[in-house]
């Protein structure tokens, strides 16, 4: 039983942090209402769909201001292959809280992220400590 507990022990790992994140802009001022546009993780973005350009915005590292997101550019429409890391990777803002900023031309956003843990375990270790226990 001992070997058990330390190989189910041993089978932890990693402990992962992942960040979520998600923007939204709207058409008003209150960011109230449905948004015009939603960005989250591994979003395609068809910034210039008339030049068959495209952005896919993923993985934050770090929930705070001025950390960037990894952003990869495509030529194509549908952010499809590996495409090329984008010279300007979007910086967290300041308020990343979910609270609704103005911006200049009468629209405004909200950025929301946050950071979890997780914990994953081996299938490997799983299996090997069934077989033991069954010794």
């Amino acid at each position: 039983m001992k070997t058990v507990i330390l190989l189910l022990l041993i089978g932890l790992v990693a402990v992962s942090a992942d960040v979520w994140w998600e923007y939204k802009r709207y058409s008003n001022n209150d960011c109230s209402g449905e948004p015009m546009q939603t960005l989250e993780k591994d979003a395609c973005y068809k910034n210039m769909p008339s030049a068959g350009r495209s952005l896919k915005y993923m993985s934050l590292d770090k929930c705070k201001e001025n950390h960037k997101i990894k952003t990869t550019v495509h030529n194509n429409a549908d952010c499809s292959g590996p495409g090329e890391p984008y010279t300007e990777p979007v910086p967290v803002p300041e308020k990343n809280d979910g609270e609704c900023i103005k911006n200049s031309d009468g629209s405004s956003h909200q950025f929301t992220c946050s950071a979890f843990a997780s914990a994953r375990i081996s299938v490997f270790v799983v299996v090997a400590a069934i077989i033991f226990a069954s010794l």
